[in-house]
């Protein structure tokens, strides 16, 4: 195996024409996002189908780890604090080996964290996510255009308290001639299919009011040869106005077969 991790000193932004992705055979090994009052560090590992991730923040000691086991057809689930299990539950799997249902408890308390149900179509594209937090659900609608995301209908509703119930659009612009060739968070390619080009920009409205622009995502990405991203940029400003948010920088490392 080798270790992929190139830094070059230009930016990769361009739009052009629609290319076919490439594919290589890597996984991500370590992520490292820098934030405006922070830093986290997340390793990644892989044995077989199984993968643990470690993360660590930089404003506290704490070391927080999340494992997922294969057991037939489904993942047990496990996450730490400090090696004392803190969460646990399990991700059953599809016939196209896609997460379709999964729980996460609470050791402590026994309560439900969250439980989630994932809808594909018959190609494996996730085309919708609900997932119940207790307090709250996410009700997540996926639309696809040519193997990208054109827009969400993203639905958050609060039993108790239903006047603050959200509805929003999520509209995607994406780098035509950067294709996506790796998966940006591990585990990716089991919560459908992963896009074919690199976003460029999101969009989110208010569904609930009158339909104006609340925020923007705006992508900037270096990718090396492979097309591999080594970096990427995102800025969040909040609208109307174009009120700057923050800014994250996110550095990428991977193992390449």
């Amino acid at each position: 195996k080798k270790l992929l991790f190139i830094l070059t000193i230009s930016f990769v932004i361009s739009c052009g024409k629609d290319e076919t992705p490439a594919t290589v055979n890597c996984k991500l090994s370590k992520t490292v996002t820098v934030r405006s009052s922070y830093t986290d560090t997340s390793v990644y590992s892989y044995t077989g189908e199984d993968y643990t991730s470690v993360t660590k923040y930089s404003n506290t000691a704490t070391i927080y780890s999340r494992k997922y086991i294969k057991s037939g057809g489904q993942y047990t689930i496990e996450f730490f604090t400090d090696n004392v299990k803190s969460h646990e539950g399990f991700g059953t799997l599809t016939a196209q080996g896609k997460f379709d249902t999964s729980r996460i408890t609470n050791v402590t308390t026994t309560l439900f964290n969250n439980r989630d149900k994932n809808y594909y179509d018959v190609n494996g594209t996730k085309i919708r996510s609900i997932s119940n937090y207790n307090s709250y659900i996410n009700d997540v609608k996926y639309h696809f255009i040519a193997g990208n995301y054109s827009y969400w209908i993203y639905d958050i509703f609060y039993p108790l308290d239903p006047p603050s119930n959200r509805k929003d659009s999520v509209v995607f612009e994406y780098y035509l001639d950067k294709p996506k060739v790796a998966e940006k968070f591990a585990f990716e390619s089991k919560y459908g299919n992963p896009e074919k080009n690199l976003v460029k920009k999101r969009l989110t409205y208010n569904l609930l009011n009158a339909n104006i622009l609340t925020r923007t995502l705006e992508y900037q990405y270096l990718t090396d040869a492979d097309g591999l991203i080594t970096r990427e940029i995102v800025v969040s400003r909040n609208q109307p106005g174009n009120v700057f948010s923050y800014t994250d920088t996110i550095y990428y490392e991977y193992i390449c077969d």
